[in-house]
């Protein structure tokens, strides 16, 4: 295939997974404008160590995703740079992380120690050395040895913190509101009132989310 041939491929490609990103999201979306469904589960909390960028975005990109999901590392450690420099640093796109574990228990526990990071500033150097970890073990100990790859200070009160309960019930608490979404599948997004769902092409990201800058009177 000539050059010229294969960026025609990777167009076409791009097309048609936008096609499928609107027609899987419209009937994701069919589901939450069902009763009790809510769009809006943006939290903008100042401070908030699961999210990056300023609460006072136009648009938020809320990801629900499993730190043992091969397409979430794909998206964390490929897409979400580019997007955070596209998007979130000129402080058009806030975004917002969402603990999904569902590849058993050893997911929730990840899900805690990152938090547990994010006690003492480590959230996103935690939440990088977990996707970039090619490792099978998912113990304390595992957890512990993260702590010090990611720069964690405080290791003793890391692996105290493994063990607070408050830490679980955030956890719980993401778990609960995906579930109330209907998003079972990691990754899954919302980007504004726009799903997406699965590891998509970078481009699909930039559709959904200047369709969702268009939306909030934003021109570029």
């Amino acid at each position: 295939m000539t050059v010229i041939g294969r960026r025609r491929w990777l167009a076409a490609a791009g097309a048609v997974a936008v096609v499928l990103l609107f027609v899987a999201g419209s009937l994701w979306s069919d589901r939450l404008d069902s009763p009790g469904q809510h769009r809006d589960t943006a939290r903008r909390i100042e401070g908030d160590v699961t999210a990056y960028g300023s609460v006072d975005a136009r648009v938020v990109m809320i990801e629900y995703a499993d730190y043992r999901c091969p397409t979430c590392a794909h998206f964390a450690g490929e897409t979400l740079p580019l997007l955070i420099t596209e998007y979130v640093e000129p402080g058009l796109v806030r975004y917002e992380w969402r603990d999904l574990p569902v590849l058993g228990p050893e997911s929730f526990d990840a899900a805690v120690a990152a938090r547990a990071a994010g006690r003492q500033g480590h959230y996103w150097a935690y939440h990088n050395a977990l996707f970039s970890d090619e490792s099978a073990a998912a113990d304390r100990e595992h957890w512990l040895v993260l702590a010090r790859v990611a720069g964690v200070p405080d290791v003793d009160r890391f692996a105290l913190d493994l063990f607070d309960p408050a830490l679980a019930a955030e956890v719980q608490a993401d778990v609960d509101e995906a579930g109330r979404l209907g998003a079972a599948a990691t990754p899954t997004f919302m980007i504004g009132e726009t799903p997406v769902v699965g590891s998509q092409l970078i481009e699909v990201y930039r559709q959904a989310i200047e369709h969702e800058l268009r939306r909030a009177g934003v021109r570029r």
